[in-house]
């Protein structure tokens, strides 16, 4: 097994049959300012990195990609699938996740993404109409908390006692928190995902807006 972790903006469409209009609210075309945050992280300390404003469209509005190697014999490593962290939204959800192409690998990969004391923040820019409540979901099978697999706890007992004293579920609908019907958090410190060999697994979260 092997272990990476050291490592309103409301935009109404109005639609006319006859004497009947009807609004539907839809983020597409709209502005999404997402940055990522440390929460508590003891290592670090509090700090943030401003991915910049993405305008929701087609596709995914940011994505970066890296090469997955095998270092099994360091004089011949072999690149064996990418990983790639991308920001998606779309009409009604925001979306930050990685894509793990694992599909020329032969081992099996125990991933928290990025690290343990991470999460992401969109703030919504524009005219914000009411958002009458919004629900998450992961993104991607086998996930669990990290603190679960004692990943740290023969290299270094103090991380693994941190890890497990931030114990969340993966599914906690706490992991959401909005401010002001204009910024949310989304908090995925401490949850991992298990990639088997030769899979490729979208893992993340997604927050499902109800307008």
């Amino acid at each position: 097994m092997r272990d990476l972790t050291r490592l309103g903006f409301c935009c109404a469409v109005i639609c006319t049959s006859g004497l009947v209009s009807v609004a539907f609210a839809d983020l597409y075309g709209e502005q999404v300012n997402a940055t990522i945050i440390r929460l508590g992280s003891p290592f670090a300390g509090d700090g943030s990195v401003d991915r910049g404003i993405f305008t929701v469209g087609d596709g995914y509005e940011y994505e970066n990609t890296w090469t997955l190697w095998d270092y099994s014999d360091p004089d011949n490593p072999v690149a064996t699938g990418t990983l790639t962290h991308f920001l998606d939204f779309d009409h009604e959800s925001l979306s930050v996740g990685w894509v793990m192409d694992n599909s020329n690998g032969s081992d099996r990969f125990i991933y928290p993404l990025p690290a343990i004391f991470y999460g992401y923040q969109f703030d919504l820019i524009g005219d914000v109409s009411e958002i009458y409540g919004s629900t998450m979901e992961i993104l991607g099978p086998s996930s669990g908390h990290i603190g679960d697999f004692d990943l740290w706890l023969e290299e270094d007992p103090k991380i693994e006692a941190m890890v497990d004293a931030l114990w969340m579920d993966p599914e906690d609908p706490n992991r959401m928190e909005w401010v002001n019907q204009e910024s949310v958090t989304i908090n995925y410190q401490g949850t991992r995902w298990d990639i088997g060999a030769g899979e490729t697994v979208i893992c993340g979260y997604k927050i499902n807006l109800n307008f």
